[in-house]
């Protein structure tokens, strides 16, 4: 019966007479429209109020600009000691006496790359040089954050999930072509969404299959899996319903201009998916320019991939990458150095591949944590066990280069000079992870100049002299 129901919706989609015969209910008992199954009003006119929304994939179709430079996340998911790596200043932008705790042994053997001194030993470091041109690094710039996390993010909400900034990037209209955030995450064990802020929808993905199948609107994730053309097709059904209920109300007929406006945008996405299969769209093994950076051919390659270009098109309002095992709860630092080293190749991809493409991007690497290390005169000893001090940090790539807002000055917080360095908890980042994320959202703004948007974005954070003190970074 739902088949039949299916069928006859999808052959009469041009036959506004028939289609006055078809319900919403009819439309729900055919498994056609799951998507929008979470409205609440029966009507058709909310209908077409969800394609006319904002933050919808099909009403961002016509309209999808530029102007926001691409956004994506790189979490190193279990406390990533990246201050073995970045190296931590004090209050006034000096080294420290000692890194010893920190990882870097006694002094550390200090390296400026994008603005920011690091670690020449680091093999973060050694992972983004391998990637990462002479010329795409000259137009990258970093930024560090001395932060203070519970281990493991503890109880703070705002670090689940990680720092996540996607419905702020959404408010300030920054709306992808075919869904909002598309999130690499290894541990997947199927196509997951999640609703934070309707309509936000996320889609965790673990594999370039996952990918490809998640390329159109929510309801290809549904239990009742149709094809491209069909949800196509019944998005163009669901605004010809609409227009014959604006129709049949006089008091509505005014309204029909922006009927026709969402039926154009029906079109139009029908033309893309008719013309343009989802692997097309999305799968990077036919690109030249991605596979020449992700050339290692692996599953995870693949899915990073085509989540990154996916991003750098404009076809996701922001995306994600999770990289596991960052807690460090190994019996040798090698196997961390391993870890480290496959962090600064993807952060090194990402960047290099936008270079390639002649395309902006926007980095953040956060982590939930760090670790402290051994006492020891180098930097090969041993992680000793878990700290609330941690780094976050952000890397802003843009063809016509990233400037420093002060040369010399890209940390924001500090750590404390004692004998077991600690990030100072009275400093704008230094115990507020919302603040974190306000202060890495106004750098962002900085590299449009709109940061008279922050407070659209981030309401009730940040003062202007903390926005101040925060940006470190513009085009």
């Amino acid at each position: 019966m739902k088949k039949d129901k299916l069928d006859y919706i999808l052959a009469n989609r041009e036959n506004a007479e028939k289609l006055t015969k078809v319900s919403r209910r009819d439309l729900l008992a055919a498994g056609a429209i799951p998507f929008i199954a979470r409205l609440a009003s029966p009507t058709a006119l909310s209908l077409v109020a969800q394609l006319l929304s904002p933050s919808s994939a099909l009403s961002a179709a016509n309209n999808v600009t530029d102007a926001w430079i691409p956004f994506i996340n790189v979490n190193l998911s279990g406390g990533a000691s990246l201050c073995a790596s970045f190296i931590a200043l004090d209050q006034g932008k000096n080294l420290l006496d000692n890194y010893s705790r920190l990882g870097l042994g006694t002094t550390p053997s200090v390296e400026t790359y994008m603005g920011v001194p690091m670690d020449k030993r680091s093999h973060f470091l050694k992972g983004l040089k391998t990637i990462v041109s002479g010329s795409a690094a000259l137009k990258t710039k970093a930024v560090t954050f001395c932060t203070n996390t519970d281990a493991d993010t503890g109880a703070i909400e705002s670090l689940r999930p990680q720092f996540d900034l996607t419905p702020q990037i959404e408010v300030l209209g920054s709306v992808g072509k075919y869904f909002s955030s598309l999130n690499y995450n290894p541990a997947s064990t199927s196509i997951r969404t999640f609703h934070t802020n309707a309509p936000l929808s996320k889609v965790a993905v673990s594999n370039i299959s996952d990918v490809i199948n998640s390329v159109v609107l929510t309801s290809k994730y549904a239990d009742t899996k149709i094809s491209d053309r069909q949800v196509a097709s019944l998005l163009k059904t669901i605004t010809q319903l609409s227009k014959n209920y604006l129709n049949q109300n006089q008091n509505l007929k005014d309204k029909s201009v922006r009927v026709d406006a969402a039926l154009d945008s029906v079109n139009n996405f029908l033309g893309t998916a008719e013309g343009t299969t989802p692997a097309q769209l999305l799968d990077t093994s036919s690109n030249s320019t991605a596979m020449a950076v992700y050339s290692g051919g692996t599953v995870q390659d693949k899915a990073v991939s085509a989540v990154v270009c996916a991003s750098l098109n404009g076809y996701s309002s922001a995306s994600s990458i999770h990289l596991g095992g960052y807690d460090y709860h190994v019996p040798t630092r090698s196997i961390s150095d391993n870890a480290d080293y496959n962090a600064g190749l993807e952060v090194g991809r990402i960047i290099e591949v936008a270079h390639r493409l002649n395309k902006p991007v926007f980095i953040f690497l956060c982590t939930d944590g760090a670790n402290l290390s051994a006492d020891s005169e180098d930097n090969t000893s041993p992680w000793t066990g878990d700290t609330r001090s941690s780094t976050q940090v952000v890397f802003a790539y843009h063809p016509a280069g990233v400037k420093p807002i002060k040369s010399g000055d890209m940390q924001v917080g500090y750590y404390n000079n004692v004998a077991v360095p600690l990030a100072e908890l009275n400093t704008l980042v230094g115990n507020r992870s919302d603040y974190v994320a306000a202060a890495v959202m106004a750098n962002y703004l900085s590299l449009h100049d709109k940061l008279n948007l922050f407070g659209k974005a981030v309401p009730s954070t940040l003062d202007a002299a903390k926005i101040d003190e925060a940006v470190k970074i513009s085009l």
